[in-house]
């Protein structure tokens, strides 16, 4: 559907629940999971990094090389 089960995305259907990272993070945004959640950093070094430094998203889902590693990514840390 495209729309993600994080923090951010939930907040407008659901606003009672929680909307931070597990990380600690006080909202869970798609910025935040792939670019600077700490739970997750081994994953994008490994995956993201070699791609693209600055975790742009055009970049990592814009090209094939990218999304390969998006998926990569996503599968490792379930987010």
């Amino acid at each position: 559907t495209g729309h993600p089960f994080i923090g951010s995305y939930s907040a407008r259907f659901w606003p009672d629940q929680p909307v931070s990272c597990p990380c600690g993070a006080p909202l869970q945004t798609i910025e935040h999971v792939i670019a600077s959640c700490p739970l997750h950093a081994a994953a994008r070094r490994e995956h993201l990094h070699p791609i693209d430094h600055d975790y742009s998203l055009p970049k990592l889902l814009g090209t094939s090389q990218g999304g390969v590693a998006m998926l990569k990514f996503l599968k490792e840390t379930q987010a």
